[in-house]
């Protein structure tokens, strides 16, 4: 009692407010029983009464609601005895969703208010926390204006965040409490003093070390902080050891593809080419050191941003971003390359994204290669790599590749043209379409749309079109036809190109064997063999499917020959070389 009283006597000075509060019912006052009633009877905020000074201090407040029980004074650990403290807890829909949360969605509302902040670290039993400034007191430090003083009371943080006792009897991390507290008294995390900064971000990579261990992933917010501050210093030479490996540890608690696009959208906001270069670098040890896979559809947010940074006036930038597309390739192969050439490019840029692409070839075995790093949110190994295999479908990534409408992109009259036959300069019309078929599917870098069935219906009349076009009158242009036939046959989906390839497969096995001009049996053996073979997006290699039409538009070609045609070895070659892929009997 008599220690109560010592406390109290010095608020009287040191906190009035404070000890108007508790000498209400403190032992020994010289307030009455009855006027301390009085007092204490006031309405609180949802107009109930309280009946004497203890009810009306332990009743439940609202965040950011002024109390005297969250005096910032000495007091705060006394009080914290009478009753069990409150910890910041991660929201459940947070820590469950926290893989599949995109940043844009991500929901801020479990921001603790910095009373409860307050009150959640006095509980804590950090040595020195409500101490003075010349005492090292980790409060006062943080509210001194002295930078030594604040970079103490942050440092104290973090080596508490790093002992045992930060998590003792505790099931959810409390990085919330600190982080909250520690941005009130640091402009936002927005210091100017390199040493204060430093320390902050080496709080934050504390933290994230602890949310590691405990496998429990920070709040939305936390990460949008980190981030911001990571990326704001990620090419200053000061912050070189803190600053990438920070983004690094963000990429183990929280998905690499969350990570990836809240750094994407801090970076737009800065002018300076440096910083630019640096996040580019980092975006490729990051493939390396948990895989490309691990950025799932978070390729489609990278692939934009890598194409900008391909068109920098900054030589070093473009270098940089030319490599982040190499390494990429090189790990996820025909996926990434069809996204990133899906869009309409410049010359220049497409021109140096494919240089990109042929210095870093394929490498099917990348995806099933062992990283150092992994994120415990998300798997790092795409759908068909955990056996050893290639990641060779879009869909295991979730990464979704625009596909082309073929017949939309041509010209209104295009077909009809095709087949024009009037005029002496009929056949310059029926050239001039099939340049632009050409033309359209070189810009096609993934597959070619086939449904709904209006589309494939369409497609269905521009195929037939260029099957007139294999026995030209005008001899130059079937070879023109054959070779834009096997690129759009290439370019469909194993069922579609089995369909489509029943209408022209005749006209192409006819030509191969009968053709008087060279070029034309050459072209056309090659439209059959691209015409046979799977997209890279499907896998690669033969389709069974079409094969298998090939094949019986082959019988019904060899009914109608005498045996002798020209070009026969040719197309009995070119099955030999299938033979393995054809339907067994």
């Amino acid at each position: 009692a008599v220690v109560v009283r010592d406390v109290i006597a010095e608020l009287k000075t040191d906190n009035p407010r404070a000890y108007k509060a508790l000498t209400a019912t403190a032992p020994g006052s010289s307030t009455s029983t009855k006027s301390s009633s009085r007092a204490a009877g006031v309405k609180n905020a949802d107009g109930a009464s309280g009946s004497n000074a203890k009810s009306s201090a332990t009743a439940p407040q609202r965040p950011g609601t002024a109390s005297s029980s969250r005096s910032l004074s000495k007091s705060s650990v006394t009080s914290s005895a009478r009753r069990p403290p409150k910890v910041a807890k991660a929201s459940a829909s947070a820590v469950a969703t926290a893989s599949s949360t995109e940043p844009d969605e991500a929901d801020d509302g479990s921001l603790p208010s910095l009373e409860d902040a307050l009150e959640t670290l006095a509980s804590f039993g950090l040595p020195n926390w409500d101490a003075e400034e010349d005492e090292e007191g980790v409060l006062a430090g943080l509210k001194s204006s002295d930078w030594k003083l604040r970079k103490a009371a942050i440092e104290a943080l973090t080596t508490f965040a790093k002992s045992d006792d930060f998590l003792k009897g505790r099931q959810d991390v409390p990085s919330p409490a600190i982080l909250v507290v520690v941005k009130a008294h640091t402009k936002s995390f927005k210091e100017v003093n390199f040493n204060v900064v430093k320390a902050i971000m080496e709080l934050f990579q504390a933290l994230c070390d602890v949310h590691a261990t405990a496998e429990q992933p920070p709040e939305n917010w936390i990460c949008k902080d980190a981030v911001a501050l990571s990326v704001d210093k990620i090419a200053d030479r000061k912050y070189t050891t803190i600053s990438p490996p920070l983004l690094s540890s963000l990429c183990v608690v929280r998905s690499p593809k969350t990570i990836s696009a809240l750094a994407i959208k801090v970076i737009d906001n800065i002018k300076s080419p440096l910083p630019h270069e640096a996040l580019l670098k980092w975006h490729i040890d990051t493939c390396v050191d948990f895989g490309a896979s691990a950025l799932g559809n978070g390729v489609n947010t990278i692939v934009p941003w890598v194409l900008k940074e391909c068109e920098s006036s900054n030589i070093k930038v473009r270098k940089m971003g030319m490599r982040l597309v190499g390494e990429l390739h090189s790990q996820l192969g025909p996926v990434f390359k069809a996204l990133i050439l899906s869009g309409d490019l410049s010359p220049a840029v497409k021109a140096l994204v494919e240089s990109g692409i042929d210095s870093s070839p394929f490498d099917p075995s990348a995806a099933s290669a062992e990283r150092p790093k992994t994120c415990f949110c998300v798997g790092t190994k795409a759908a068909g790599a955990s056996d050893g295999g290639a990641v060779d479908d879009s869909s295991s990534l979730g990464i979704e590749i625009p596909k082309l409408d073929l017949v939309a992109a041509l010209p209104d009259d295009c077909i009809s043209r095709m087949g024009s036959k009037e005029g002496k300069t009929a056949w310059k019309l029926r050239k001039q379409s099939l340049e632009e078929v050409g033309a359209a599917l070189g810009k096609c870098s993934g597959l070619i749309a086939t449904s709904p069935q209006s589309v494939y219906n369409s497609l269905v009349e521009l195929v037939r079109a260029m099957k007139g076009r294999l026995s030209d009158s005008q001899g130059n242009l079937k070879p023109v036809a054959a070779k834009h036939v096997g690129s759009l046959l290439s370019c469909c989906d194993m069922n579609a190109q089995a369909k489509l390839g029943k209408l022209v497969y005749g006209p192409l096995i006819n030509a191969v064997m009968s053709d008087n001009k060279k070029i034309m049996r050459e072209a056309a053996l090659t439209a059959i063999s691209d015409g046979t073979q799977l997209h890279q997006l499907e896998g690669g290699g033969s389709n069974t499917l079409a094969l298998d039409s090939f094949i019986g538009a082959l019988v019904l070609q060899l009914k109608d020959s005498d045996f002798k045609a020209t070009g026969l070895p040719e197309v009995l070659g070119f099955v030999a070389s299938r033979v393995d892929s054809l339907t067994k009997a």
